[in-house]
């Protein structure tokens, strides 16, 4: 046999095989998730969220900045969730939103709460709950069947 006509053959079988991988990869390979990191925060912290993240970002510690990039789906905001006072501040480009609740919340008391909540052009949040230091919307704020924006003054809720 001529040794060229050998090498030829190999490399189709290369080729086929690197092909046929690349394929089997493509097929079963799955959409790269990224979540909201890092998860949990730490104090004083900031959070970036990039991708699809489905259990959401409670911040538990005070002081944590939630940035959620544009093309970022996250599945609600949540300020606070030990006794100890917790203020937050969220800068929204991408899609803030809960199938069966409030969005945004920040506990009904005073002492849990958004510091600051920016809403930028683009960005889409759901219905918003709890005690809100400013509030800034260039995008979209729609809670659905529940009030958009519910805030706590003092204990004393106002639907806006």
């Amino acid at each position: 046999m001529n040794s060229a006509r050998i090498s030829a053959g190999f490399a189709r079988i290369r080729v086929a095989r690197l092909v046929t991988t690349s394929v089997f990869a493509l097929a079963f390979a799955s959409p790269a998730l990224a979540d909201c990191s890092p998860d949990p925060a730490p104090p004083f912290g900031t959070v970036t969220c990039t991708g699809t993240d489905a259990d959401g970002v409670t911040a538990s510690v005070n002081g944590v900045t939630i940035n959620v990039n544009s093309g970022a789906i996250v599945a609600g905001v949540r300020a606070g969730s030990s006794p100890t006072p917790v203020a937050i501040s969220i800068n929204n480009s991408g899609n803030i939103q809960s199938a069966a609740n409030e969005s945004v919340i920040g506990t009904n008391t005073a002492l849990f709460g958004i510091n600051s909540l920016v809403n930028n052009a683009g960005g889409t949040i759901g219905a918003i709950r709890g005690s809100v230091g400013s509030l800034s919307n260039a995008g979209t704020i729609d809670g659905g069947l529940l009030s958009a924006v519910r805030v706590v003054v003092g204990g004393t809720p106002f639907v806006i």
